[in-house]
């Protein structure tokens, strides 16, 4: 094989990047996560109407699954 120390050590670095990158994407799509199970949570306890509270758990659960379907991808 045609590789030399340089070419290996290239790829290498070109993947450490790349896993920093996932990772910061990571830790913000976990912490995107997070907000939005609190504002779910602390919006039970304002009075919003029943049809109102569950519209909104239904755009919280869809971006939940929607960041959770993308660190899967990851």
């Amino acid at each position: 094989m045609g590789h030399t120390v340089e070419t290996m050590s290239k790829t290498v670095e070109t993947m450490g990047k790349k896993i920093n990158r996932d990772q910061a994407v990571i830790q913000k799509l976990t912490h995107e996560i997070a907000q939005l199970k609190r504002l779910k949570f602390a919006k039970r306890s304002e009075q919003m109407n029943p049809e109102q509270a569950s519209l909104l758990d239904d755009l919280i659960d869809t971006d939940i699954a929607a960041i959770e379907t993308e660190l899967q991808a990851l």
